[in-house]
């Protein structure tokens, strides 16, 4: 199973290099990216010192920064969005190819067999217990 998820992942790799140049030339070109203002911002620890001049990006609930990532994510939509299409493909082409419904082969532990399972729909896995006698 891990050498089928390596295969598709260089094959997906492939793919997407290989469409980087035609998307490039899609892309508009009249958006300029927005930059991130420098802060002088200087750590300390152990004795040592450095300047970090993006500390300030830390702050998630600070306006500044909501409204800096919020002009990220629309110059990122507008950089993409003639991939739009091509992203659900991939999308697809990927969920298709991965087995939904799973489970793990059982290992015992603490008297325990325990069993990770998958199921279709559902996002995250669960983990079945049976004790043994």
């Amino acid at each position: 199973m891990k050498r089928t998820s390596y295969l598709l992942a260089s094959v997906i790799g492939l793919l997407v290099v290989s469409c980087s140049n035609n998307m490039q030339k899609m892309a508009p070109k009249n958006l300029t990216p927005p930059l991130a203002e420098v802060k002088e911002k200087y750590l300390e620890m152990h004795g040592d010192v450095r300047m970090d001049p993006y500390y300030w990006l830390n702050d998630r609930e600070d306006e500044e920064v909501i409204d800096y990532l919020e002009r990220e994510n629309d110059y990122h939509d507008k950089m993409t969005a003639h991939t739009k299409d091509f992203q659900a493909d991939l999308f697809e082409e990927m969920k298709a190819r991965i087995k939904e419904d799973d489970e793990s082969v059982p290992y015992f532990y603490n008297g325990y067999f325990y069993i990770t399972r998958f199921e279709r729909a559902v996002n995250t896995p669960y983990i079945l217990e049976k004790k043994t006698v």
